[in-house]
């Protein structure tokens, strides 16, 4: 996994990804509060190999490309990457670009939740192959983020998962002088 003190090549600014790298680190690393969870066995093996924001204001898009190769733990009987395993790497990796939507009123500064995945398999990859995950935000409004992902042979450039993903800001501050809802 990468850190945020190496912060990998790409546009967006380095604070932005510093936040990215150290939600990632805080998520997934052997030692957080997650430990245990297959998500914290399998994202380890993947390092972030760019990170960047792709024009300007609302229209920006951002984008994270993660590599690493297939292990046992994340395969089937048949020796493929587990299609469980390869919806929950597009769950985790598509989360992350919209990291980089922060805004300074506290929305998005976490990835928000899942309102719906939906996942497409295209190809099969043996343990030992090489992926590259790329993530890419579509759009990023106040309340609602939509990201797709693909997953790709890295040595080939086969397309073998593509993925949608919507998600739902739960954080940010209150906007000052608006009524608080009555329980």
């Amino acid at each position: 996994m990468s850190s945020p003190s190496q912060l990998p090549p790409g546009a967006a600014p380095s604070p932005l990804k510093s936040h990215l790298l150290s939600s990632l680190a805080r998520w997934f690393s052997p030692s957080s509060a997650r430990k245990g969870s297959w998500a914290v066995s399998i994202m380890p093996a993947f390092t972030v190999t760019s990170i960047d924001m792709l024009g300007e204001g609302r229209a920006a898009r951002a984008r994270v490309v993660f590599e690493g190769v297939v292990g046992r733990e994340m395969c089937n009987a048949g020796g493929n990457l587990h299609g469980g395993c390869a919806a929950t790497l597009m769950d985790n990796c598509t989360s992350l670009p919209v990291l980089l939507h922060a805004q300074p009123n506290g929305k998005w500064a976490t990835s928000g939740v899942t309102q719906s995945l939906n996942v497409l398999y295209h190809g099969a990859a043996p343990e030992g192959t090489r992926i590259r995950i790329v993530c890419e935000t579509l759009s990023v409004g106040a309340r609602a983020a939509n990201i797709k992902g693909e997953i790709y042979n890295a040595d080939t450039d086969k397309l073998l998962v593509s993925a949608t993903h919507t998600k739902m800001e739960v954080g940010g501050k209150k906007a000052e002088g608006k009524a608080k809802a009555k329980l």
